[in-house]
């Protein structure tokens, strides 16, 4: 795994798939899905400590969902990138349905079976009166070409929180195969090793 201290990009055009800062609610380990709550402490400091990354990174837009925690999260990298922020409702994190605001051990618990096939067949299964991931991959496509067309020429961030950020990386990865990427860690390095259990971020450069 080779480590690399600043933001990979060959160029300044390209795009950064950053997860956005956590919430209490995701803190205490309940699904987030979309409710609406501000950054907790520890997503604040995990803003702060990101934006840090982008302060010599030219950065054009940010295109951020419309959540508290995505717009607080996109406030403060905009900060120090200067970059303008486009909010785009395309972007809603996945609708969970029943399952909002849930202990994601009591869903395991009451509900073992379809916690799993969501988990491992996320476009296929949806929690109850959820959405499932082909749904939201429906609603994003526009957007995406919208953020592609625009790396062409700039760079660009989008600004998600979880799971939709792990549905828009999987559908980048699967649309655009010949894009170089990195991935940021937990541990704050960005690393060329596609097979991270965890990251933060991800940089595409075409």
């Amino acid at each position: 795994m080779s480590e690399v201290s600043h933001i990979p990009m060959k160029s300044e055009a390209g795009l950064i798939l950053l997860r956005s800062g956590s919430t209490d609610i995701e803190d205490q380990g309940r699904l987030l899905g979309q409710l609406d709550v501000p950054l907790s402490d520890n997503g604040i400091q995990y803003a702060d400590e990101i934006a840090d990354r982008f302060a010599e990174c030219p950065t054009r837009v940010i295109f951020c969902s419309p959540c508290a925690a995505a717009q607080q999260t996109a406030k403060i990298v905009a900060e120090k990138s200067r970059a303008k922020i486009r909010v785009e409702e395309s972007l809603a994190n996945v609708n969970l349905g029943l399952w909002h605001g849930k202990l994601i051990d009591e869903v395991k618990k009451n509900q073992p079976r379809l916690y799993r096939q969501w988990r491992d067949q996320i476009d296929s299964f949806a929690p109850p009166e959820g959405e499932t991931g082909s749904e939201v991959r429906a609603r994003i496509s526009k957007t995406l070409q919208k953020m592609y067309k625009k790396a062409k020429s700039v760079r660009v961030v989008a600004i998600t929180p979880e799971p939709l950020f792990n549905i828009l990386l999987d559908e980048i990865r699967n649309s655009s195969p010949d894009f170089e990427w990195l991935a940021l860690s937990e541990c704050g390095q960005w690393i060329a090793d596609p097979n991270a259990d965890t990251i933060d971020a991800i940089a595409f450069s075409g």
